[in-house]
């Protein structure tokens, strides 16, 4: 596996548990550091098993998965403990803990997944949560503020512990313009800081400029075709959303 490469996916099949055949076959993919990729996908194209299927939540049945340097057939827990240590996951749904705050949501990782037993989780929480001016919400829970602040939070909170691979899923479902402006500054400032890798699985055409560097359509067989943002199946954006 290339130094370069954070995933590496040869003829890969998937196989859930309980399942009667494959629900991802043969797929093809590596995602190289600092290679900003967003993959589009209409539903049913299989991006969310994908999705789950890096995770390490569905198990490889036959071809190579590489994380990070790790084989992922049959990975053991120090293994799945490694590699997603090394991603932040948007997901598609479940973004936040209903029954807690939005401060409790940044600080549950921090308390509980942490290493650093000398951290004072509620000072880090409070810091970032000024830093994005989102103090007002902070005592709110989740189904008292908009999906743009939902998302917002699970967006930071994927990001707490500074990870090699981000991958958020269908990200732009629900936002509105201002959402999606919020999420391109975001996308912006991981850009500058040129520490993590941004892996974006879409259903919507929408592509800011300037951030991603790699365009893939992914079809219903499973297959990636190289393109870019300029292909007329990318939607391109009025120029304030760019």
């Amino acid at each position: 596996m290339p130094q370069d490469y954070l995933l590496e996916l040869e003829d890969a099949t998937f196989l859930p548990v309980g399942s009667d055949g494959p629900q991802l076959s043969s797929v093809s993919l590596t995602i190289s550091k600092g290679e900003h990729t967003y993959i589009l996908g209409k539903a049913g194209t299989g991006k969310s098993l994908l999705v789950k299927s890096i995770m390490g939540l569905i198990p490889l049945s036959t071809g190579i998965y590489t994380a990070f340097g790790r084989s992922m057939k049959d990975p053991d827990n120090l293994t799945l403990h490694y590699v997603r240590k090394k991603i932040g996951l948007l997901p598609e749904s479940g973004i936040l803990i209903n029954s807690l705050t939005v401060r409790e949501n940044l600080v549950f990782p921090l308390k509980y997944m942490s290493q650093n037993k000398n951290e004072r989780p509620y000072e880090t929480v409070d810091r970032i949560l000024k830093e994005h001016q989102l103090e007002k919400i902070a005592d709110l829970n989740p189904y008292q503020i908009g999906i743009n602040a939902q998302k917002s939070i699970g967006l930071l909170r994927a990001l707490l512990f500074s990870p090699a691979l981000i991958i958020l899923d269908d990200p732009y479902e629900g936002l509105d313009q201002d959402g999606i402006l919020l999420f391109h500054q975001y996308f912006q400032s991981l850009l500058e800081k040129q520490h993590t890798t941004i892996l974006l699985f879409s259903r919507k055409p929408i592509s800011p400029k300037g951030i991603f560097a790699r365009y893939l359509l992914m079809e219903r067989d499973q297959t990636f075709r190289s393109t870019d943002r300029n292909d007329s199946r990318f939607f391109t954006l009025p120029e304030h959303f760019q």
